[in-house]
């Protein structure tokens, strides 16, 4: 798996895994609802971002190395890179 930008970094590679653990430890119900009880794959999941405000985006390529540490198979397709400034949406779902 190869991580780009803050994700690259090993503390905060670090504290994603502490995160991941606490909630497969506890059995977080996100992460049962995501996540199989046993590891074993949960259901397909499609899921979009999208601004409720005016913003700049920041923290894609963390997300993106929580959804490949959970699974490497997980695909996230990006529609905006880091620093780009974003109006509101104005409707749920729209791409980020």
């Amino acid at each position: 798996m190869e991580l780009h930008g803050l994700a690259a970094i090993p503390a905060v590679r670090r504290l994603i895994e502490l995160a991941l653990d606490e909630d497969y430890g506890r059995g977080d119900i996100t992460s049962r609802v995501t996540v199989g009880r046993d590891g074993s794959d949960g259901p397909t999941i499609t899921a979009l971002m999208n601004a409720r405000e005016p913003i700049v985006l920041f923290g894609l390529d963390i997300a993106c190395a929580v959804f490949s540490m959970v699974d490497p198979r997980i695909v996230v397709e990006r529609h905006c890179t880091d620093g780009t400034r974003l109006d509101r949406t104005g409707k749920p779902g729209a791409p980020i």
